[in-house]
């Protein structure tokens, strides 16, 4: 068994004041949103797109809404 210590380069995007990232393939209802991504080796800054912080906070609680009305009907798709 070999121990190194390497030092690498990481790509980070961060995105602008007031925004959030999210991966533009993700439809927003189901998206994760960040202020920061760590882009692996096969990823790029192309899959993502910025959208205000509170457009995303209207997402998530409409994504909340839906989760504790169809907990509440019995529904657990």
């Amino acid at each position: 068994m070999e121990c190194k210590t390497e030092t690498v380069s990481m790509r980070v995007l961060t995105a602008s004041p007031g925004k959030v990232l999210y991966r533009k393939t993700e439809p927003l209802d189901t998206a994760v949103f960040s202020a920061r991504v760590y882009l692996g080796a096969g990823d790029s800054a192309e899959n993502y797109a910025e959208i205000s912080e509170s457009e995303a906070k209207k997402v998530m609680e409409e994504r909340d809404k839906k989760v504790r009305s169809g907990a509440s009907d019995g529904n657990h798709e």
